[in-house]
């Protein structure tokens, strides 16, 4: 997983502190500024490809996401699109969650699995305030994606 500091300047995610910050995410806050990537939990979803699309799969904004990171569990939202060849990028305060290097410059993990699974329906962007979700100690169980998908939890 590396570390994406994109949206709002703040004192751990800027330029300074991240070479490939970006002032914008894909989606923002309900008063239209980016978001806070220091402060909100997200996960960055690849690019629309031949392959693969996010919306085509009913993922957007606000979509909530359980991620897993060696027994420990983190609840975040998807926030951002990274390039369509990449996978497994998270913001600040969810690599923190997880307990990996949070550092945009430095931080993050390779070579180790991060599993990231997200809810389509659940969260759908609209204009509300976004709140940071809660973490709980126990993470759940292994399912694949397909299975995933056809779980109605939200509605």
């Amino acid at each position: 997983m590396t570390i994406d500091c994109d949206g709002q300047r703040t004192e751990k995610c800027n330029p300074n502190t991240d070479p490939y910050c970006q002032n914008q995410t894909a989606w923002s806050q309900s008063d239209g500024a980016p978001l806070n990537a220091e402060l909100l939990p997200y996960v960055v979803v690849p690019g629309i490809t031949s392959t693969w699309s996010h919306s085509g799969s009913g993922i957007t904004g606000a979509t909530v996401a359980a991620v897993v990171y060696q027994g420990r569990v983190a609840y975040a939202v998807v926030g951002d699109v990274g390039p369509g060849d990449a996978i497994g990028e998270g913001s600040y305060p969810l690599a923190k969650a997880l307990g990996i290097n949070p550092d945009p410059r430095t931080g993050g993990v390779s070579g180790r699995v991060v599993d990231h699974i997200l809810f389509p329906g659940c969260g759908r962007a609209r204009s509300r305030t976004v709140r940071t979700p809660p973490q709980w100690g126990r993470p759940p169980p292994r399912t694949s994606w397909r299975a995933a998908r056809a779980v109605p939890v939200c509605g």
